[in-house]
């Protein structure tokens, strides 16, 4: 019908913007050099988990997630559009992302908004979080972590980060600290991210 053919066609526009975006988000560095594997859950009403990675290198950063199914079960894994490293499926949507680049201040986030069938790709600018750090360490896995709070998009965070992980991502869009996020959740507990796995990787973006 009409209806679903204007969802269908704004749906290849996302994706034919998406792949404009992504030629024109060329990374300078070489590859992504980490790779961690998040626990990710959210509690809204409804409890539920996720699979998340997130992959870092230089000054850009891929994260991606999909709701769990049957024990623990991920699905098919996305596959690489352009072999540039920016990864999502088209077939099985499942699978959303959103790619941060503080080269030019921007984040891409491919997302399916509440009470939407069909994805939607939502381009803004990089977030600034006023993070104030507590003083606080504790170990995750071989990892000094340092905590920090603030306060983003209605959401007080507590995060703990690492330097010893270079770079100033975290998952999802919390961003800006002196090192890696390996763990951060919400004062409500709906929102809560833990690092499972981390793990160096060489992935080529430009090959």
């Amino acid at each position: 019908n009409r209806m679903m053919k204007k969802r269908i066609i704004g749906f290849l526009g996302c994706l034919v913007l998406l792949l404009c975006c992504t030629m024109a988000c060329q990374p300078s560095f070489a590859q992504y050099r980490y790779r961690v594997k998040y626990d990710m859950l959210l509690d809204m009403g409804e409890s539920k988990q996720y699979a998340a990675d997130f992959y870092a290198g230089g000054q850009q950063a891929f994260f991606r997630y999909r709701l769990m199914q049957g024990d623990g079960e991920e699905g098919i894994p996305p596959v690489d559009a352009l072999n540039t490293g920016f990864q999502f499926n088209i077939a099985d949507t499942g699978y959303y992302f959103i790619f941060s680049d503080r080269m030019d201040g921007r984040v891409i986030q491919l997302d399916q908004l509440p009470g939407e069938a069909i994805p939607c790709l939502i381009l803004e600018s990089m977030p600034s979080i006023g993070w104030k750090f507590t003083g606080q360490y504790k170990l995750i896995g071989q990892y000094d972590c340092l905590e920090a709070k603030g306060h983003f998009m209605g959401r007080d965070y507590t995060v703990w980060c690492s330097d010893q992980l270079p770079g100033s991502f975290g998952p999802w869009k919390l961003h800006g600290l002196p090192g890696m996020v390996l763990e951060a959740y919400d004062a409500s507990g709906e929102v809560r991210f833990y690092a499972e796995k981390i793990e160096q990787v060489d992935i080529p973006l430009d090959s």
